[in-house]
């Protein structure tokens, strides 16, 4: 079910960040922990102080950048998803055999 699907996103999204943060000097790591909620925000709703963070660590971790993108991604299929409805199963399903290409 989609709950599950979506916390299994987040969980790998926060293991990811969790051991590359460990890379980061001491500053960026407290910081990188305190501001961890921006990991799992809509990329769109973030204010300009939090997609600075975000993007400063993404740039700090190629790794996490990937993880990062894959979230944001998986997040667009899943409301695309469900915009179409279940009277469009075949194409919902087509769409997420696209997406894991």
């Amino acid at each position: 079910d989609r709950f599950h699907f979506c916390r299994y996103i987040y969980w790998a999204l926060e293991r990811v960040r969790r051991k590359e943060q460990k890379q980061f000097s001491d500053y960026d790591r407290k910081k990188c922990k305190r501001m961890k909620h921006v990991f799992h925000k809509k990329s769109e709703t973030l204010t300009e102080k939090q997609r600075w963070y975000l993007e400063r660590y993404l740039e700090m971790s190629d790794t996490l950048r990937k993880a990062y993108q894959l979230k944001e991604a998986y997040r667009l299929w899943f409301e695309e998803a469900k915009a179409l409805g279940p009277s469009n199963l075949k194409e919902v399903k087509e769409r997420l055999y696209a997406f894991y290409d």
